[in-house]
Order: C-alpha cells, then structure tokens, then sequence
C-alpha cells in the first residue's frame, strides 16, 4: 500500500474521467467511494477514501487489507503481467526479442494427444533461458478412436516434458474440442482424470484454459474442475490491442478467470506471425513469476 495526498487523488480522478472506459468503466466498481484509473493498459489503480476495513477487488470479491488503519486515503495498484502462448504455428522464434518486449511469461504448447508439438523443444529450452516465466500446455483428445484409457496421454505428457526444464506456472489443459461426440458425463469424468493425474507431474498444479461455451457444452453442471485455475480467452474486435477486447464470460464453476487470453493477433516482438497475447493478474502470478 502506497499512500497518497489529496491533490495525487484530485489529479487522479480528473484522468479518470478522460480515461474512464479505456480498460475497465470505473462504474463498475463496487463500492461508492472507489475509482479506478487506468495508466496506460499496464496497471489499474483503485483510489479508495473512507476508513474502510474492507476493500472490494475489481472481481468484486471481499478482501482483508489495511484500509482501516489509517485515516487518510490509500493506493492500491494491480499490475497486469504480460505473456504469450505459442505453438508450431508460430514458426522459429527469437526468444531473446519477446523478453526484451515486456513479455513475461510464455505457455508453450508441448502435445497434442499422445504426439509432441513441433518446435516445442527449442521453444521451451530457449525461453527458459532468456529468463521468462515458463509454462506448458497440452491438447487432449478424450474417446480417440474409442479409447477410454487417460494415461495414454499422461505417460505421453511425462515422457515429452522429462529432461525439459521446469515450468513455473501450472501446466494447462486446453479444452476446446469434443471431436469424438463423447457425452457430457463421459467428456467430464475423462477430464477430472486427467486432471487429477496430471497434478501427480507437475507440481505447480493445473490449469485450464475454456470458455464459457465449452463448458457448457462439453461438461455437466455439477464439474468439479472449478477447483482449478481459470485461463479464458474472449477477443472483442481482435485487433491485437486490449482496449478493443471484452472480458471473458465466466463459466459456471469458477469465480473468475486469472489469465485472459485478450487476441489472437498480437505483434510481439521476434515472432514473425500473429501470435496469442495474454494478462494474468499479478496477485495471482507473482508468486510463480521467475526472478
């Protein structure tokens, strides 16, 4: 917590009302006494008065701080983290660029099924070396050719990542096809399994990355796969910049998302294509983020 003088709260509210809408409309905060100023599209600023005890997230969550020790109004910044998620569609990168580009974590796709991702090797390698917060993830294909069996895939999973260096960040479940027609109960117990099995590699835990429509689609109502991270993605417009995009819907199971894949189309320094762009939320990621 930061304090802050008056007039730092006048000035900031007077940029409020020329920036409010550029990222999140201040209205929508929770509390009457609270607004939220936009600097640049890196942070969010919560500016709130009062001698509150308690200060409302921009989830709308209730949360401890200190509010209620001190008279005087108080700063409380959010920083939004940076990263991208790469696959072979991204061709050979210059990881040293993406760094040097505020990107700070990247999600490497290393499977597909049963079968490594191509460039996943020097991806990974090289991304960990440069220095960026690192992270995997893997597409899995549940009732393949009839088969019920999860740990094909967990046993493919373990052997591509052995001897690669340890992510950071939870390893993701991308859940975006149901391409063997499985039922919703079939299609929801063959990924709690995975899930829970996966959980037994890596130990910074799983996440999934899904919308809203997937869920509703492809799980029954009563999921327990809440339980885990939410990484969702939802574009607006898509053209690369966040202040074109909408947040995601939240599907039903999970509180909030706590990375929002916000394009498709990003420039991202060293890469050559359109490349996924991401926002974590720093209270979240700080504590996987390398130093």
């Amino acid at each position: 917590m930061v304090m802050i003088t008056l007039e730092q709260i006048k000035a900031a509210k007077k940029y409020n009302k020329k920036k409010s809408g550029t990222l999140w409309n201040h209205s929508q905060l929770p509390l009457p006494l609270c607004d939220l100023v936009v600097d640049s599209d890196s942070f969010a600023l919560f500016i709130a008065q009062d001698q509150c005890k308690y200060n409302k997230t921009i989830d709308g969550k209730l949360g401890p701080d200190t509010l209620g020790l001190y008279p005087e109004a108080a700063l409380i910044t959010q920083k939004w983290v940076y990263g991208i998620d790469v696959s072979r569609w991204q061709g050979t990168i210059n990881w040293h660029l993406v760094k040097q580009d505020d990107i700070e974590f990247a999600i490497i796709k290393c499977a597909q099924g049963n079968s490594q991702s191509q460039n996943f090797v020097e991806n990974a390698k090289t991304a960990e070396a440069v220095g960026l917060t690192l992270g995997y993830y893997a597409w899995p294909t549940p009732g393949t050719d009839g088969e019920w069996d999860v740990n094909d895939e967990i046993r493919a999973i373990k052997r591509i990542t052995d001897d690669m260096p340890d992510i950071h960040l939870p390893f993701a479940v991308d859940i975006e096809a149901n391409k063997e027609g499985l039922s919703k109960e079939d299609y929801t117990k063959w990924m709690t399994e995975y899930c829970e099995a996966l959980e037994g590699i890596f130990p910074t835990g799983v996440m999934l990355y899904t919308s809203k429509r997937n869920v509703d689609e492809f799980f029954t109502t009563d999921h327990t796969l809440g339980k885990y991270p939410l990484w969702c993605p939802r574009y607006g417009s898509n053209t690369g910049n966040i202040q074109d995009s909408i947040q995601p819907e939240i599907p039903h199971g999970w509180d909030n998302w706590i990375i929002w894949q916000y394009t498709s189309k990003a420039k991202v320094a060293g890469i050559t294509t359109n490349v996924d762009k991401n926002i974590a939320r720093y209270e979240w990621i700080y504590k996987y983020l390398k130093r």
